[in-house]
């Protein structure tokens, strides 16, 4: 489940990289819609609004004397990083597993213990009345 969400996540961010803005406003929208929909269980992600100024290239020579004209871009810069505390929190979740019986210390001719009984539950197909 983790490495699913960590390739998701790297989709994500290659996408939201490459995309320009125009102008700031934008940029944080889609930062805030970003967060909004991104919700991480095992990863961290930290994001920010990245302001890159460059030359606008025209086609042809430039005339004599011209300044060249500036654009300014703003893209979104995620950091994502693995959230080791949270993975181990929902293992030891997943990894506990509380069963209540009756089963005597030895069934059917078989010494019972914790694992043969957690075993033997989880192998039934129908659900217990």
């Amino acid at each position: 489940e983790r490495t699913k969400e960590a390739e998701l996540l790297r989709e994500e961010q290659a996408r939201w990289e490459r995309h320009p803005f125009s102008c700031r406003e934008d940029a944080e929208q889609a930062l805030a819609s970003l967060k909004a929909s991104l919700r991480p269980r095992f990863h961290r992600v930290k994001a920010a609004v990245e302001e890159i100024v460059r030359l606008k290239k025209r086609r042809g020579r430039p005339k004599k004397g011209a300044k060249p004209e500036v654009e300014t871009l703003y893209f979104l810069h995620l950091d994502v990083e693995f959230d080791q505390d949270a993975w181990e929190q929902a293992r030891r979740k997943a990894s506990r597993f509380v069963l209540v019986t009756t089963v005597p210390k030895e069934w059917k001719g078989q010494p019972m213990d914790a694992q043969e009984i957690l075993k033997l539950y989880k192998g039934q197909i129908s659900v217990e009345m």
